[in-house]
């Protein structure tokens, strides 16, 4: 099967409540589709577990076939664990594995479950050092979704954003937990590996952020170019 549909369009949807983003979703879909994705976007913005927004941007943009990449979806492993404790402690693990000291795993663990309400992700190399950029991966979704889909799939709309981010140039890792209050897993994507871990906060936890770690060295605006402007069906 094509994962690339017929006379593509990237389909974009942002929500803001008093000027901070609550919400978004990204589609790639076939032109005859656009009408029923914006409608199930537009119906997600309003139903968002911290809105109502006061603000919903929709927009439509024509893509060419040729330009869009296909990347393969990570290999996806599920843990269980008792408390959030331990699911934290998951986060740093997994990155001393990869090779990152445990000093700056342990930092990059901090600042996950501390700072909130970045637009985007934060990008540290793997030396911890912060490279005081935020970058959001965009024009992206995933082979074979409904557009008619106006109730977030947490799981498959991570792994279509952290499959891109995984691919982009420089990166070694993604971490996230997601800002939305009632949903409390979240996730280490590096090395092919989605690693799906739950309990990283409280039910009710108003925290949520994303950190890109690349190694020292990348060319970060290289980086931020691809994450957001080229497109990608992950497949």
């Amino acid at each position: 099967m094509n994962a690339i549909p017929p006379k593509p369009y990237s389909v974009t949807m942002r929500a803001l409540s008093q000027g901070h983003h609550i919400s978004g979703a990204e589609r790639i879909i076939s032109f005859p589709d656009v009408p029923r994705a914006l409608a199930a976007l537009e119906q997600r913005a309003r139903q968002h577990p911290l809105g109502p927004p006061d603000t919903i941007h929709l927009s439509i943009q024509s893509l060419e076939a040729a330009d869009i990449g296909v990347v393969p979806a990570l290999n996806r492993r599920d843990y269980s664990v008792d408390h959030k404790h331990e699911a934290r402690r998951l986060v740093a693990d997994i990155l001393v594995e990869i090779g990152i000291s445990p000093t700056v795993a342990n930092d990059m663990l901090s600042q996950l479950v501390t700072v909130t309400g970045v637009p985007g992700a934060r990008v540290i190399d793997d030396q911890g050092r912060d490279l005081a950029t935020v970058v959001r991966a965009s024009h992206l979704d995933l082979a074979g979704a409904d557009p008619a889909q106006s109730v977030k799939n947490h799981h498959a709309e991570a792994m279509a954003v952290a499959s891109k981010v995984a691919s982009g140039p420089g990166v070694l890792a993604e971490l996230c937990i997601s800002d939305d209050p009632d949903y409390t897993t979240g996730y280490v994507a590096c090395q092919g590996v989605y690693h799906r871990i739950p309990m990283l906060k409280d039910p009710g936890e108003l925290i949520g952020t994303r950190i890109v770690v690349v190694a020292a060295g990348t060319d970060v605006a290289r980086l931020k170019t691809y994450l957001k402007e080229q497109p990608v069906i992950v497949a």
